[in-house]
């Protein structure tokens, strides 16, 4: 209730009026077949997707044709893309997150339902932190090399770097660790 009442505060009406909003919202997406914790995941991709310039309602099978098609023909300038874009995802994701162990839980929410599976773990190793990044996803897997990229590029954005990566047609290993600061 705190929550909501300095959020109608900040926006200037009525706790109830802000509370009936919510749940005239709640009561239409439910209608349409959504679910609550749908709600969060697809307003933050939306949302997402307009700070990096985005644009969220392309079909997986174009995307994958796309990627594969373009691999073909210039493998290097596509997987450069996918990095730069990946270390501007990284960007707006550091403003929220300090630490990338959180990104799996919270990167989850943002992808579509056919990605089943996003771990980050922190992990203590003999020569420092490294961190775990497993996906499961029904992508192909040159949409999996695209990927592994973007997550390269996002995760150098919090001075990772890549030491170690597998990439199958559903499953994607990396192992990041911090980046040595030079003298």
């Amino acid at each position: 209730m705190a929550r909501l009442s300095r959020l109608a505060e900040k926006k200037k009406v009525a706790r109830y009026a802000l509370a009936n909003d919510c749940i005239a919202a709640m009561v239409k997406v439910s209608e349409e077949g959504g679910e609550v914790g749908d709600v969060y995941g697809s307003w933050r991709i939306m949302r997402l997707s307009r700070e990096v310039g985005g644009f969220p309602l392309i079909p997986r099978d174009v995307i994958e044709g796309m990627a594969s098609r373009l691999l073909a023909s210039d493998k290097e300038w596509v997987m450069k893309l996918w990095y730069d874009e990946g270390a501007v995802f990284g960007g707006v994701l550091k403003m929220r997150f300090a630490d990338p162990a959180a990104l799996g839980s919270e990167i989850l929410k943002l992808l579509p339902s056919y990605s089943r599976r996003l771990e980050v773990q922190k992990n203590g190793a003999e020569k420092g932190e490294n961190y775990s990044v497993n996906l499961v996803a029904d992508f192909g897997e040159d949409l999996m090399l695209c990927l592994e990229q973007f997550l390269r590029g996002t995760f150098s954005v919090f001075g990772l770097s890549n030491i170690d990566s597998e990439v199958s047609r559903n499953i994607l290993h990396m192992l990041f660790q911090a980046q040595k600061e030079s003298k």
